[in-house]
């Protein structure tokens, strides 16, 4: 191989080509961020604005690569991923773990030089949920909910990494995190689901059935109204009123229409919507924290 292709495929390894994964761990650890500092009155630090954005990044990539590396016998067999690295250039296995080992150890070091004990158990956490999601498809029915805890460490983190109080609303940004997580990623899994049933690969898509599309629904909706419920409690009507509107909106124009498609494509812009959904919600609470 030569030197650029090389480069091609660690790219492809780490998604660095595919943000979208990327926005959808960033942005609920930045609006944790900035309502933890709303709750208590201070200031966003740029080192930790810093620390948690780059840590985001590198985790993702992290995690994309000790996946790919885990499902390297499978993805070959499925339409959407038959063209990754690891199925093109076998011999790059072990390259994806000296990948995810390099970007988790960068995060790592990050938390353990500037944040406190908490934080970095916290980290390692994530780290050990991160690494063992791939193999949770291979016997645990409902693995989005697992991904959903991954997507969500970075939520306690921006409290104890500032030695905020962890109150109700850490937990309820958990849960709605892991509520809209579990939603995007089981309309994920729908893309791959005739696959995923040959190969023996456990999702939430197949476990619910033809309950599947309304869960989706159901969870998202939680997710909507448990922000706007925050938003109503720690910020003001206006901002809650604009969060729940949209939610609303857009399971009602965009999710519902696209869910109950024929079209696996349709399914997969669901998931790819949410970025936009979580980048929205963000910038609700950032707008808000620039003008209290």
């Amino acid at each position: 191989m030569k030197a650029s292709e090389y480069i091609k495929a660690y790219i492809a390894l780490l998604r660095l080509d595919k943000p979208v994964g990327i926005w959808l761990l960033l942005f609920p650890t930045l609006t944790a961020l900035y309502i933890a500092t709303i709750e208590s009155g201070i200031q966003v630090q740029l080192s930790t604005l810093f620390i948690f954005t780059f840590g985001s990044i590198a985790m993702r990539s992290a995690g994309c690569a000790i996946n790919d590396y885990f499902d390297r016998n499978f993805d070959g067999e499925v339409s959407r991923t038959k063209n990754r690295p690891l199925v093109l250039y076998p011999h790059l296995a072990k390259h994806a773990l000296y990948l995810a080992l390099i970007f988790a150890v960068l995060s790592g070091l990050l938390v353990i030089l500037f944040f406190n004990v908490k934080t970095i158990l916290l980290a390692l956490l994530a780290l050990i949920i991160a690494a063992t999601y791939p193999l949770f498809k291979r016997f645990f029915s409902l693995p989005q909910a697992y991904l959903g805890l991954a997507f969500s460490m970075g939520i306690p983190m921006v409290y104890t990494a500032q030695n905020f109080a962890v109150s109700w609303v850490t937990y309820a940004l958990l849960l709605a995190n892991i509520l809209i997580v579990f939603a995007y990623d089981t309309a994920y899994a729908m893309v791959d689901k005739p696959y995923d049933i040959k190969l023996g690969i456990k999702t939430s898509a197949i476990f619910l059935g033809k309950y599947t599309q309304i869960c989706i629904i159901i969870c998202t909706l939680l997710y909507w109204f448990m922000q706007a419920y925050i938003a109503y409690f720690y910020a003001n009507l206006l901002l809650s009123a604009f969060l729940l509107a949209f939610g609303l909106l857009k399971i009602v124009k965009y999710d519902y229409r696209h869910l109950y498609s024929s079209n696996s494509k349709d399914y997969f812009s669901v998931f790819t919507s949410n970025q936009y959904a979580l980048i929205f919600t963000f910038l609700g609470w950032f707008i808000y924290y620039l003008f209290i």
